[in-house]
C-alpha cells in the first residue's frame, strides 16, 4: 500500500511501487525433464522440484525464480549408468542394481587366487550422458603363504607374485644340495600356481626314523652324498645293519639310504633297521564299564624289555568330537611300572571310542627317543540317558512335546511315558497307563481325557543300559459345562490299569492326534 503525503509544498506518493515480472512454466527445452508443483505462473523465489523418466536423472534437483522472470537454472535429464562391465568375465562387482546415478560407485572382487585390478569404479555425469570410470580385470597371483616353497630356497621370496612374473631362486644349502634357477607364477585351467621346472633342489639324506632305541653317528638333521653313518642301540643289542650310506638312486636321481651290495653296486634300504629283540606287548581281555577301561599286559622278551626307561599308558579321543556329544579333555597318563601288571584308564565318558595306547621311551628325559609298542580301539559301555527336556505346546492342545535326546550315553532305543490320572475328591478313582514310543517321536496326546482330573506324566529316555532320568508334567482339568465328577460304586472301584504297551507311531502320525486334543484350561509343568 502506498499513500499520498504533504511534504510541505507540495503532495508525493510514500514510495515508488516497483513492478516484479512472474516466471512462465519452464520451456520444452528441458528434454523430457518433469517438474512439479504446475501452476500457471510461479512469483519471484518460487521453487520447481524436477525428476526424469526411469533411467535418467535431472542435472540439477530444483530451479527458482527470479526477479527478472527467468529460471536460475537450465535443466536437462542425463541418462543413469547401467551395470558395469568388466574387462574380465570373473570380475564381480557389488552392489547390483538395475541404474547408478552419477557419483555411485561400485566394489570389484575376483575368485580365490585373484585380485582385482583396481577397487572401485564410479558413475561419472559427461554432458547429457554418465559413464563408468575404468572397470576391473582379475589379476591372478601366487602365494608363498604356508607354501612348501618358503622351505626350499635361501632368496628372501616375496608373499604373493603376479602370473608372468619370476624370481630367481637358490636351494638351501643345509638341506638340498646345491642349485639354483628361476620361478615363474604361470596361469594354468584358469588356476595360478607355480612352475618349477627351471630349478631342481635335490635333498639330501634325512636322519633316520627307523627304531626309538637306534643312535646315529654323526647326528644331525640331513646328510650329504656318499656320506657313511655309523648305527648302535640304547641297549648294547646289535642294530640289523651297523653302517648305512647317503646314495643318488638312479631311478629319479633322489638321495636315499643304502648299503653296499657287492663290489660294485648299492641296495636301497625298503625295511626298517631295528635292534635286535624288540619289546612286545601281549594283553589279556579287557574289562570295560561306562567310565573305565582295565587291561592285563606283559612285556617280552625280558632282555629288550630292560631296555626301556619307562612305559606310559594313555586312553586317547578316537577322532574328533562334535556337539551334543562334546567329550572333555583326554584322560591322563598313567606310568606303568615293571614288566606285567594291570592299566587303567578311569573317568572316561560313557559310549566313547578310545585309543587305548601303550608307549616305551628309552632315555631318562621327556625327549629322550620314544616308540608305540601297543595300540587298541576300545568303546566304553552305555549308560542311561540323560532328562527329556519337555517343550509344552498351546495347553488348549493338550498335547505333549520333548526334545530328542542325542545319543551321547548309548544308542535311544526309544521312549517311554508313565500317565497317571487321579482326583482329589475321590480316594477310589486311580487310572495308570505307561506307553513306549519309537526314538523318532517325540510328541503324543494323552488319552482317555476325564473332566475335573488331575494328570501326571512323565518321560524317559530309553537305552540298553536302561531308562534315564524322567521329566514331570502335571495338570489338572476343569469340570465341563453341566457335568460332575461320576459318583457311585462303578466310579470308585474303577482302577484302570494298563500293561506297558508298545506303540511304534511315527512322528507325523503322533503329530495327527495332537491335532485333535480337547482343551485344557489349567496346566501346571513341574521340574
Amino acid at each position: 500500500m502506498i499513500r499520498c503525503l504533504w511534504n510541505g509544498s507540495h503532495s508525493v506518493w510514500s514510495e515508488a511501487a516497483p513492478c516484479q515480472r512472474k516466471c512462465q512454466e519452464p520451456d520444452s527445452w528441458n528434454r523430457g525433464a518433469e517438474f512439479t508443483p504446475k501452476q500457471s505462473s510461479y512469483n519471484p523465489g518460487d521453487v520447481v522440484m524436477w525428476s526424469c523418466k526411469e533411467g535418467y536423472w535431472p542435472s540439477v534437483p530444483q530451479s527458482t525464480c527470479t526477479k527478472l522472470g527467468t529460471w536460475s537454472e537450465t535443466v536437462y535429464c542425463v541418462e543413469k549408468c547401467g551395470e558395469p562391465v568388466p574387462r574380465d568375465v570373473r570380475a564381480e562387482f557389488t552392489p547390483k542394481q538395475p541404474s547408478y546415478k552419477p557419483g555411485d560407485s561400485v566394489t570389484w572382487s575376483c575368485p580365490e587366487g585373484y585380485r582385482p585390478s583396481l577397487a572401485n569404479s564410479t558413475c561419472t555425469q559427461s554432458g547429457s550422458r554418465s559413464m563408468w570410470t575404468p572397470t576391473a580385470w582379475c589379476v591372478g597371483f601366487c602365494t608363498l603363504s604356508g607354501n612348501w616353497l618358503q622351505l626350499m630356497f635361501t632368496e628372501s621370496l616375496p608373499t604373493e607374485l603376479d602370473v608372468g612374473k619370476m624370481v630367481q631362486v637358490s636351494c638351501r644349502q643345509e638341506q638340498f644340495e646345491w642349485g639354483s634357477g628361476w620361478l615363474q607364477c604361470v596361469d594354468r585351467a584358469g588356476y595360478p600356481e607355480w612352475d618349477t621346472s627351471h630349478v631342481r633342489c635335490i635333498e639330501k639324506c634325512r636322519r633316520p626314523q627307523w627304531d626309538p632305541r637306534l643312535q646315529v653317528a654323526p647326528d644331525r638333521p640331513f646328510y650329504s652324498r656318499n656320506e657313511r653313518v655309523k648305527l648302535s642301540c640304547l641297549d648294547g643289542s646289535p642294530p640289523s645293519l651297523p653302517v648305512i650310506y647317503c646314495v643318488r638312486r638312479d631311478q629319479d636321481k633322489q638321495n636315499v639310504w643304502a648299503v653296499g651290495d657287492g663290489w660294485s653296486g648299492w641296495r636301497h634300504i625298503e625295511e626298517n633297521v631295528i635292534c635286535a629283540d624288540s619289546p612286545n606287548i601281549t594283553t589279556g581281555t579287557p574289562k570295560i564299564t561306562p567310565t573305565s577301561i582295565s587291561l592285563s599286559w606283559s612285556c617280552t622278551p625280558s632282555k629288550s624289555c630292560l631296555s626301556i626307561s619307562a612305559m606310559e599308558v594313555k586312553c586317547l579321543l578316537a577322532g574328533p568330537q562334535a556337539n551334543p556329544c562334546r567329550r572333555p579333555a583326554d584322560s591322563a597318563g598313567e606310568t606303568l611300572g615293571g614288566r606285567a601288571g594291570t592299566l587303567t584308564c578311569s573317568k572316561l565318558q560313557p559310549f566313547t571310542l578310545y585309543n587305548v595306547t601303550i608307549s616305551a621311551r628309552y632315555g631318562a628325559t621327556r625327549s629322550s627317543p620314544s616308540a608305540v609298542l601297543y595300540t587298541q580301539l576300545l568303546r566304553t559301555n552305555e549308560t542311561v540317558p540323560g532328562q527329556p527336556q519337555i517343550e509344552l505346546r498351546d495347553p488348549s492342545t493338550g498335547c505333549l512335546q520333548w526334545k530328542q535326546l542325542p545319543s551321547c550315553h548309548g544308542d535311544i532305543l526309544g521312549y517311554q511315558l508313565n500317565i497317571t490320572a487321579w482326583r482329589e475328591n475321590d480316594d477310589g478313582f486311580l487310572e495308570e497307563q505307561v506307553v513306549q514310543v519309537n526314538p523318532s517321536v517325540t510328541e503324543y496326546r494323552l488319552p482317555h481325557w476325564r473332566p475335573g482330573t488331575n494328570y501326571t506324566v512323565t518321560v524317559q529316555g530309553l537305552t540298553a543300559a536302561g531308562l534315564g532320568k524322567a521329566s514331570q508334567w502335571a495338570f489338572e482339568t476343569d469340570i465341563s459345562d453341566g457335568a460332575r465328577p461320576e459318583q457311585g460304586a462303578q466310579d470308585k472301584s474303577t482302577m484302570q490299569s494298563y500293561s506297558p504297551v508298545t506303540h511304534r507311531t511315527s512322528t507325523a502320525a503322533s503329530r495327527a492326534l495332537c491335532q485333535q486334543c480337547p482343551k485344557l484350561p489349567r496346566m501346571i509343568s513341574l521340574p
